[in-house]
Formats: structure tokens, sequence, C-alpha cells
């Protein structure tokens, strides 16, 4: 398959059928042409138009319905939902919910530890003022271990500053750690490379590292724990005009003095694919990171991250505290999709270092036919 750059104008064009557009090595795949159209001949009642990613229609136990209005949906402990649940190659169990049509009109909350696919027959439609927020998750560690963020060392002599944990990586890299401050000081952790994926096995974000610690004393913070990861498949037409965020959590600031902060959440993934693709105004796709906590101060805790706003313009941000702990860094989104550098401790106050950013995670569109991305739309990440 041939690759282009899909630019700036994603959130202002229109994209129509006419041939495989995308980035191998970012975070958004625009994809008109990877899932191929069934071979010609008589086909099963079962099969779709187009072969979709991650599932065979043909396995699929018979499709059921899913109420539009608000409801919490947990992947492991799906009741009466008609689905199938396996194991992925990288180790993330995939479950897919097989219905007849689609329709979200409140607020829809996805948790569990599990990938999800919605794999839907018929019409997808997501109303205006409607949500799907896939909460942070925790996916199997083993396949986390990769793009989990560094954890921040402790110091090694009493009074010093611990150092900051690393963002969770995703499709760019971690924020570092930033250093805690004094002569045996703690220093933050590494940044942690991201990945190009076409969601295929499909997989979330990871989370960020924990704070060191004042030479063991003290309680550091915790890494944000990274984006869910969904999937929605449709035979027939999709159309979004609310909102779909998988985004990875802030870190918890450090809860003693001295102590280093945790890292942010890496984004998550969001997978669309139908027969049609159709982003109106107001539709808005976002798996951004989230920002690292501040470190603690000689004296002070500190503040904990924070999730994007999911607006292409901003992501993350934690609040700078006045002692002399680090700042924790920003979140991947938009155009940066990767997580930026927790701030070191300031000098001379023996504060612990910012928690590093979150990268932002994936966005695939995909289908026989080119998607139509109305201006107003908001995907972010969109490199």
């Amino acid at each position: 398959m041939r690759w282009l750059v899909v630019g700036a104008c994603l959130a202002g064009c229109q994209f129509r059928a006419g041939g495989a557009i995308g980035r191998d090595g970012g975070s958004l795949v625009v994809d008109a042409a990877s899932e191929q159209p069934p071979p010609e001949g008589p086909q099963s009642d079962c099969a779709w138009t187009y072969t979709p990613a991650n599932f065979d229609p043909c396995m699929l136990p018979a499709p059921g319905t899913m109420p539009s209005a608000d409801q919490t949906i947990d992947t492991d402990n799906l009741g009466s939902l008609p689905a199938m649940t396996s194991m992925q190659d990288d180790g993330v169990t995939l479950v897919v919910v097989h219905l007849v049509s689609l329709e979200v009109s409140g607020g829809w909350t996805i948790t569990g530890s599990a990938a999800l696919v919605l794999a839907v027959d018929g019409a997808v439609t997501i109303d205006s003022g409607a949500s799907i927020a896939v909460s942070a998750n925790s996916d199997d560690p083993m396949a986390c271990t990769a793009l989990t963020g560094n954890a921040g060392t402790n110091s090694t002599a009493d009074g010093d500053g611990g150092g900051g944990g690393a963002g969770g990586a995703g499709a760019g890299n971690s924020g570092k750690g930033g250093n805690g401050d004094g002569s045996a000081k703690g220093t933050g952790g590494a940044v942690v490379n991201g990945v190009a994926s076409m969601l295929s096995p499909l997989h979330g974000g990871c989370p960020g590292g924990g704070g060191g610690t004042d030479n063991s004393n003290g309680t550091p913070g915790v890494g944000g724990a990274g984006g869910g990861a969904l999937e929605i498949s449709s035979d027939s037409t999709i159309v979004i005009a609310g909102e779909i965020e998988a985004v990875g959590q802030g870190a918890t600031g450090a809860a003693s003095a001295k102590t280093g902060a945790g890292g942010g959440g890496g984004g998550g993934a969001i997978f669309v694919e139908g027969a049609s693709v159709h982003l109106q105004i107001g539709a808005v796709l976002c798996g951004d990171g989230g920002s690292g906590g501040d470190g603690g101060g000689s004296t002070a805790t500190g503040a904990p991250g924070d999730v994007s706003p999911c607006n292409d313009i901003a992501g993350a941000l934690t609040m700078s505290q006045a002692n002399n702990g680090g700042a924790g860094g920003g979140g991947g989104f938009g155009k940066s999709s990767n997580g930026v550098n927790g701030v070191n401790a300031q000098g001379g106050g023996h504060g612990g270092g910012g928690g590093g950013g979150g990268a932002a995670g994936w966005i695939r569109l995909g289908g026989p036919q080119m998607p139509t991305i109305d201006p107003g739309a908001v995907i972010t990440p969109m490199q």
C-alpha cells in the first residue's frame, strides 16, 4: 500500500473515495483501501461488503441491541451482550460486541481492561451532544511494558529530592521526568520512544512512571493511567456529530515534600471504519496524553496533572506550584504528539522533580471509501 502524509488540513477538508492516505510514522491514519472487499462469488449471509479489521463477521454471535442513552459498559463484565472474547498476538484481550445497529444519544462510559470493538451490521449514529468516554484502562502489563513510563529514581541521602517519572509513550515519545535537587538527588525517568500503529491488533495507551523518594522516605506521585481502546466498525454508514475520547489521565503530584511526581498517561486509541464515514461539524475524536504531576517542594506536596481539553489547540497542562518542586510536563496533543519534559526541581530547595507528560495516542479512520470530514470537526492527535 502507498502512503502519503496527511497534513494540517484534516480538520477543514473533505476526503472522499479515491485512494489511501495515511502516515505510518504518526498518530493518525486515514485509510480508504486497506480493508479490501470480499472476493467475488457467492458469499455467506454473514459476510460484510468489506473486510473489517480485528474480527471476522462470520465468527460472531447473533447480533443484539444496546440502549442509546447514558450507560456504562464494562469490558470485563458485559452481562448479556452478544460478545466474543479473544487474546490478541500482543497479549491484549479483545472483546467484540455484535450489534444490529447503533445510536448514541447520551453519555457512554467504557471501562475495563480489554480493548473493545463494536461490530455493527447496520448504521451507526453518534448524535450531537452525545459522548463516548473510553476511560483510562489497565491493559495487560505484559503488552504495556515497552511503552510504560520509566520511574524516577530515589535520592541517595536524606533531605535531597527524588526524580519525577516519565510519561507513558504512544504514537509520540513520552516526556522525561525532571530531576530532584541536591548533591545526592534522584534523576527523572528517561524518555520512552513511541511507536506507529495501524491498531491491528487493537490496544490502548500505557501508564506513566512513578516518582522517586527522598532516600526511600515519603510518598511520591503515581503515574497516570493510559487511555483505553475502542473500535467502531459498521457494514453501513457511520455519522459522528458527538465526541469520542480515549485520553491519558493526569498523574498524581508528589504526596510528600521532596519526592518526585508521577508521569502522565499515554493517550489511547480510536479506530472508526465503515462502508462510509462522515465526521460532522462538532465531532471530536481525541486520544491526547495526560500531563505529569508537580514534584514536592522542600515543605509542600505537589499538584496533580490533568487531562486534555481535546480542542486540538491545547493539551493537558499542570499548574506549576510556587514552592521549589519541579513542574509537571504537558501531554501530547494535535500536531505535537510528544509529551513535554517535566521540570527539574528549583535549585537550593531540595525539591522533587516534575513528572513528564504522556504522549498522544492513535486515531485511525478506515473503510472502502475515504471519510468525509467537515470543517469544524476536531481530530487530535492529527499528525
